[in-house]
């Protein structure tokens, strides 16, 4: 081992393999599930979906308010989307810039995570990557320079978000559902609908654990494993016809599940026609999954159950809490903070 090591720093000295190439192995590259992160004002967004992911931390996201909860060993946040008024251990703070809501996916500064959860956070200014430390060692995201466009205005304090609209309080009096993933499609004989749409449709809140969600509506709970055909609600337990997928990187469920929710389903040609107490809601449906398909683990006819993130205890906050304005590498190295976060 200690030669191989040897050849590695003898071979970076001579400038056939650069240091940086040698250290760079060591680092993971985050899935964004298609998000982009960018740098505003010095401060590095990064989507709340993915990192939480990365850590191993619950996330509790509520489809009608916009609200979210990410909850990582111990430590409890709450966040709104475009407020920077969030919850930490059931007291108010402040965050340095507000949550925002690109591309159905919301994206935080991601020093709230070092600041709050307890996860070392660092900007690496050679490479520009932000990174964040998981269970499975350092990962990094490339952010973009800047925010999109359209939502440039808002952070700059030029009007309402451009979600705005479609979404929260504003959408009461016209029902509409917050739709991310407008298609249902037939597999295996199964009709499939998207989970996160279906959720927003009937306004429940969900809750996703690494393959698991739950769905608490009307002050009922019903549990979902991908892979598994077990829905569990209560003591009951619901076959479905056919396993939570994911396809596209987005869960849909048979449509079976929105029957048990209380929604009455049609189907005509290519349209999936759901209807309830909120009003009505039309999918194109398609007779193939738009992409491939994954089922997860299953193992006897049950998917093998992950471990729960927020088991884990979070690494050691130390001084590794990354400010919104640092330094630079430099200073992060001497003294545990970045210059973005």
């Amino acid at each position: 081992m200690r030669g191989q090591w040897r050849l590695v720093l003898l071979a970076a000295v001579l400038g056939f393999l650069p240091v940086s190439q040698a250290w760079a192995q060591d680092y993971i590259p985050i899935e964004t599930y298609g998000a982009t992160p960018f740098v505003y004002q010095g401060y590095s967004y990064v989507p709340l979906r993915s990192t939480a992911e990365f850590l191993g931390a619950a996330l509790l996201w509520d489809s009608l308010e916009h609200r979210a909860v990410v909850a990582y060993g111990d430590r409890e946040l709450a966040l709104v989307v475009g407020s920077t008024t969030a919850h930490y251990a059931g007291q108010p703070v402040v965050l340095p810039a507000p949550p925002v809501f690109v591309g159905g996916q919301v994206l935080v500064p991601a020093t709230v995570f070092g600041r709050y959860l307890g996860a070392p956070v660092r900007w690496d200014e050679g490479r520009r990557w932000v990174l964040v430390q998981g269970p499975r060692g350092w990962g990094y995201y490339r952010p973009a320079p800047g925010p999109p466009p359209r939502i440039g205005p808002f952070l700059r304090g030029a009007g309402p978000p451009p979600w705005a609209p479609a979404h929260g309080r504003r959408r009461q009096e016209a029902y509409r559902a917050g739709v991310y993933a407008p298609v249902a499609f037939v597999h295996t004989g199964v009709t499939y609908v998207p989970l996160r749409d279906l959720a927003s449709f009937v306004g429940a809140v969900l809750l996703w654990d690494a393959g698991r969600a739950v769905l608490v509506h009307d002050g009922r709970e019903f549990a979902v494993v991908v892979g598994s055909r077990t829905v569990h609600y209560g003591p009951r337990a619901i076959a479905l016809p056919g396993p939570p997928i994911i396809v596209q990187n987005t869960t849909f469920v048979p449509v079976d599940l929105a029957r048990e929710l209380g929604l009455e389903v049609r189907r005509a040609d290519r349209k999936l026609h759901l209807s309830g107490p909120r009003g009505a809601w039309d999918l194109d449906l398609s007779p193939q999954p738009p992409g491939r398909v994954h089922g997860g683990a299953v193992e006897g006819g049950r998917a093998s159950a992950p471990a729960r993130p927020g088991a884990a205890a979070p690494p050691a906050r130390g001084r590794g809490e990354p400010a919104g304005r640092g330094r630079g590498e430099a200073a992060e190295r001497g003294r545990g903070r970045g210059r973005r976060g």
